[in-house]
C-alpha cells in the first residue's frame, strides 16, 4: 500500500483553497495513481509476496539480534516494517554510516533505533542481500570496537 507522511507547523498552513490537492478534495490524478498501483499489487502478487517474505524477514531479524546481542536489541516489527535499537545514538549512527558504505540503504529513527522499510517488490534475493550486508556491518563494528 502507499504510505507517506508530512511535517506540519502553523506557518506552513496553506490559506488559499485547492492550492494543494489531496484525495478528499477530489484530485482525480491521485485516484488514477491509486488505481494503477492497485492493479500492479494484484497483477504481481505484491501483497502475498510481502506477507511470505515479511515473515522470513522477521525471523532473520530475530536471528540477527541473537547473533549480535551486544550490538542490537529490541528487534521488532511486522512484515517489512521493522526496527532494532542500539545502546545509544553514536553506535546507531556508526552502524547506519557503515551500512551505507556497504550499500545498504537504511536510516536512523528516534534516538537510537534503526528502521528498515523495504518496498513491496522486496524479494528473497533482496532479503538475503539485506541480511548479508547487516551481518557485514555488524562484524565491521564489532571488530573496530574490540581493537
Amino acid at each position: 500500500m502507499l504510505t507517506g507522511g508530512f511535517f506540519f507547523a502553523d506557518h506552513l498552513k496553506v490559506h488559499e483553497g485547492f492550492r494543494i490537492y489531496n484525495t478528499w478534495m477530489g484530485d482525480p490524478t491521485k485516484l488514477l495513481l491509486l488505481e494503477q498501483a492497485l492493479k500492479v499489487y494484484k497483477k504481481d502478487g505484491l501483497l502475498e509476496r510481502a506477507k511470505v517474505n515479511g515473515q522470513e524477514f522477521q525471523k532473520k531479524l530475530a536471528a540477527f539480534q541473537k547473533e549480535h546481542p551486544s550490538l542490537v536489541r529490541n528487534a521488532r516489527g511486522l512484515g517489512f516494517f521493522a526496527a532494532v535499537d542500539f545502546e545509544n545514538t553514536e553506535i546507531r549512527d556508526k552502524f547506519v554510516h557503515q551500512a551505507l558504505q556497504f550499500g545498504l540503504h537504511c536510516g536512523g529513527c528516534g534516538e537510537r533505533s534503526l528502521r528498515i522499510r523495504p518496498s513491496l517488490v522486496f524479494d528473497k534475493k533482496h532479503l538475503d542481500l539485506t541480511f548479508e550486508l547487516l551481518e557485514k556491518t555488524a562484524k565491521a563494528l564489532e571488530t573496530s570496537s574490540s581493537s
